[in-house]
């Protein structure tokens, strides 16, 4: 009769203990971090802050296309600036981006400050771009509506403590 003791000691079963721990290892490690196909800094200043609507927010950014081949999806978005800063829904754009070969790219996007309601009063915004293909990344540039804009509004007055 064999026991459960002359089992575990034999190589071929030992052998075969291992491969099965360093798999599960394996695809648990694949499961719990997903491959990250773009990479980009969080925040990046913008070149000239303090823009107005059709002006262009200027930047410079580093892409490093670390996995491949995949198609990245790329969001770009308007938002106020802040926790409770809403995003535009008609200023939202999304497109897919082919990756096929790795590469670090260094650019100086310029891109215009859309002319839209959603930039009516001056103040503090943000541009968002984010890019998902298994896992997101992405930044955000802020900058500053001017308050000599054409065709924007002051800001609304605060009501002072006791009024």
């Amino acid at each position: 009769m064999t026991t459960v003791t002359h089992v575990w000691r034999s190589s071929r079963a030992v052998a075969t203990m291992w491969v099965v721990i360093v798999a599960l290892f394996a695809v648990s490690f694949v499961v719990m971090f997903p491959r990250l196909f773009v990479r980009y800094d969080a925040v990046i200043p913008p070149v000239e802050s303090q823009l107005c609507p059709g002006d262009n927010l200027s930047y410079s950014v580093v892409v490093e296309i670390a996995h491949f081949p995949g198609v990245a999806k790329i969001s770009e978005n308007w938002c106020h600036a802040g926790v409770n800063g809403a995003c535009s829904n008609t200023l939202a754009k999304t497109r897919d981006i082919p990756l096929a070969a790795y590469r670090k790219i260094a650019g100086s996007p310029s891109i215009p400050v859309p002319v839209s309601s959603f930039f009516n009063r001056p103040g503090p915004y943000e541009y968002w771009h984010v890019a998902v293909n298994g896992k997101a990344d992405g930044y955000i540039v802020p900058f500053t509506i001017r308050e000599d804009c054409p065709d924007t509004q002051p800001p609304t007055p605060t009501p002072a403590a006791g009024s």
